[in-house]
């Protein structure tokens, strides 16, 4: 990937970042992977809710951030859930 194309999507990492780190000290990591998928689907589901609205009504400024937190769960899914129970890291995925 080109660096300008790369630099196109740092706003949207580094809000999915900083979304991660403001949960991380809110609230203790996952328990499971049971919980962590429940909280993807709870963030998930208020993106859906949205996006289900008619397109005039729909708030794209919510929309964001709700992807972002869905973004953020995610990763703070690999972190909590993946990385913590193995060796696993980003190098040895395909």
């Amino acid at each position: 990937m080109s660096k300008k194309r790369l630099a196109g999507h740092i706003p949207a990492v580094s809000d999915a970042i900083a979304e991660l780190v403001r949960a991380q000290a809110k609230f203790p990591k996952f328990n499971s992977a049971h919980e962590g998928y429940a909280v993807i689907k709870e963030e998930f589901d208020e993106l859906w809710e949205e996006i289900k609205k008619n397109e005039k009504t729909r708030d794209p400024v919510r929309m964001r951030k709700e992807v972002v937190q869905v973004a953020a769960m995610a990763l703070r899914f690999i972190e909590d859930v993946c990385d913590l129970n193995s060796e696993i890291r980003a190098a040895d995925v395909p």
